[in-house]
């Protein structure tokens, strides 16, 4: 019986991790879509956007690089720069 506990406490912290996962993920990739959409309709090299909560991997920054586009994390605001299209 403990042992069936431990497995389904296991699962519904799995479950649980990869739905924040999720949603962190999908706040960034709003907030990065948001900021670009911006920048290319106003014709601005960078913007700022304040209470963004923006999480990067390594992988989605070297992907934003590689695409021109730097973004910085404060504890305020989001710095969006593009270098190049």
């Amino acid at each position: 019986m403990i042992k069936q506990d431990i497995i389904k406490a296991r699962e519904e912290l799995a479950v649980k991790e990869v739905m924040y996962r999720g949603h962190i993920f999908a706040q960034t990739y709003k907030a990065i879509r948001e900021a670009l959409s911006v920048m290319v309709d106003l014709h601005k090299p960078e913007l700022f956007k304040y209470h963004a909560s923006v999480v990067t991997s390594e992988y989605t920054v070297r992907r934003l690089e590689s695409l021109g586009i730097t973004v910085s994390h404060y504890p305020d605001y989001v710095w969006f720069r593009l270098n190049h299209l």
